[in-house]
């Protein structure tokens, strides 16, 4: 059994023309896994089976996180605020791994056998400061508001990897191997916007804004192996990645309402991303400079109380995020581990919803998404050493249609029901480690909360989402489900209450899923550590 905490203090103070906040919190989170993996390596020519690799994991973590909110805001007018928020987060943890890994030959007979026992701490802080602005300058809601924000993240990380080898017969066969890591990171966001908001006659009101970001990045990995008693510098594992980001955009967006049946809302915007990543270990350079188009449209339409219908478009953009692109390391045993990509691009996305709702509590949504370039999770295999490693990376075209039903309904005066189901089909297609890949399955989802009010002020609540198989991106993710239980009891005469909640308590929760293409064929098992009791 492992501990949760969560504790919270807010607090604030106005006075005349200012008011002065802070929030802060201290939250400690435990918990364990076991990972089960099943992996077949095989000759890429002849297609035989070369070698089994069964692995089982056990993990423990903990990690504390501690964060800080203050700020000022200042009432110059009734018209004019100003203010100012700083912010701050300190996040430590701790990741121990022990597993053991048996290789066999095709007929299924040990060859080797690997213990494996991993450590990582981690420590990350970050601070902000927001200088915030905002003007009135009528009853009609025509306003101006801007934003200047720096946010600096600073995370320090050292791994210990050991691995120690044994024959069938449980005598050593091959040199022990330790590896250490030093990973120290650094990322600055400066950022600055404004908008503007004018309504117009006949129902219509004009938005507009601008926002600049620049983002920088440096992350050194510093890997070592202990050799005669001595540290040796990792050549083929060390890597020093910097990145600078530089996004300007510019939007505008107008709606109105045309009469008591229809109404619209258009926009589009304009964003330049420039970036350059340099790996100063390898000498190699990248340069990005692209303009891109952001259209948005939604229409409504009312013909009556009871039935409204609603269609939307949208292109989108989905950055990478900065630590999926830094190359370091995360063993979870000398076979197998997770690598950053630091030439990860950013995915497209054209996205389509047509909705109806009845009577203002059901609705029907279908939708329809062409993703380019993908940003998922991908497994990579070297036969020549037998290795596994996972990584973000931009995987060819996803196209997702599906439908959806949601409604909140009284069952009888003291039971309330929220259902929604939503049934898709996923289908990936495109080349993958050079491999032209197409896979595709059908899934869907229930997710259903019950709201009871007992007598004498006793309440419980019953919830809980089964998901179907289904694919997800390169792994086919078998079925799922979770339910949460809880009671509760109004009192000081209702005025306050007392809960209880357990989460899971049939332990339903853990991944099971597979991904079989090219040479890889790999079936996982993680289960975690759901069940919860809290209040």
């Amino acid at each position: 059994l492992m501990g949760r905490s969560n504790n919270s203090l807010a607090l604030n103070y106005r006075h005349n023309k200012v008011n002065l906040f802070a929030n802060t919190s201290l939250n400690y989170n435990g918990n364990m896994q076991d990972m089960t993996i099943n992996r077949k390596f095989i000759d890429a020519g002849t297609g035989d089976l070369i070698s089994l690799f069964d692995q089982q994991t056990d993990v423990k973590a903990h990690r504390y996180t501690g964060t800080i909110k203050m700020g000022m805001d200042y009432f110059a007018s009734k018209k004019t605020t100003w203010g100012i928020v700083l912010t701050g987060l300190y996040n430590p943890g701790e990741n121990n791994s022990k597993g053991t890994t048996w290789i066999k030959n095709p007929a299924g007979e040990v060859q080797t056998r690997m213990e494996s026992v991993s450590t990582i701490d981690t420590d990350w802080k970050n601070g902000g400061v927001n200088l915030n602005f905002r003007h009135t300058f009528d009853s009609t809601g025509k306003e101006i508001s801007a934003d200047v924000d720096y946010l600096g993240y600073k995370t320090t990380t050292d791994q210990l990897l050991s691995g120690y080898f044994f024959d069938k017969t449980g005598q050593p066969n091959a040199p022990d191997e330790i590896v250490k890591g030093d990973l120290p990171g650094v990322i600055d966001i400066y950022s600055a916007k404004i908008d503007y908001v004018h309504p117009l006659k006949k129902g219509m009101k004009l938005e507009a804004g601008a926002k600049s970001s620049f983002v920088e990045t440096d992350n050194n990995a510093l890997y070592a192996l202990l050799i005669n008693g001595s540290w040796v510098r990792d050549e083929d594992r060390s890597n020093h990645f910097r990145y600078k980001e530089n996004i300007n955009a510019l939007y505008v967006n107008t709606s109105k309402q045309f009469n008591k049946k229809w109404s619209g809302q258009f926009g589009l915007r304009l964003e330049n991303t420039n970036a350059r990543g340099y790996q100063v270990t390898t000498s190699e350079r990248f340069s990005r400079q692209y303009t891109q188009l952001f259209p948005t449209a939604y229409v409504a339409y009312k013909p009556s109380d009871k039935n409204q219908f609603s269609l939307s478009y949208g292109r989108r953009i989905q950055r990478p995020n900065y630590q999926d692109m830094n190359p370091f390391y995360f063993f979870l045993d000398k076979y197998t581990y997770q690598v950053g990509n630091p030439y990860l691009q950013p995915q497209f996305s054209h996205n389509i919803d047509l909705s109806h709702t009845f009577m203002g509590f059901l609705t029907t949504t279908i939708n329809y998404t062409n993703t380019q370039d993908i940003i998922n999770q991908i497994l990579e295999q070297d036969d020549a050493s037998n290795t596994t490693y996972v990584k973000m990376g931009n995987i060819a075209r996803q196209q997702q249609i599906g439908i959806s039903i949601a409604g909140g309904f009284p069952v009888t005066k003291w039971w309330t029901s929220t259902l929604y189901i939503n049934g898709f089909y996923n289908e990936f297609k495109g080349p993958i480690n050079g491999t032209e890949v197409e896979l595709s399955a059908p899934g869907f989802l229930v997710n259903m909360q019950n709201i009871f009010k007992l007598k004498k002020g006793w309440g419980g609540e019953i919830s809980g989402f089964f998901r179907s198989k289904a694919q997800e991106g390169v792994f086919t993710a078998r079925s799922m489900s979770q339910m949460t239980v809880a009671i509760s009891k109004q009192v000081m005469k209702g005025k306050g209450s007392v809960r209880l909640n357990i989460r899971d308590p049939f332990d339903w929760q853990f991944f099971r899923g597979s991904s079989k293409y090219g040479n890889v064929d790999v079936n996982i098992r993680n289960h975690w550590d759901n069940r919860t009791v809290y209040a």
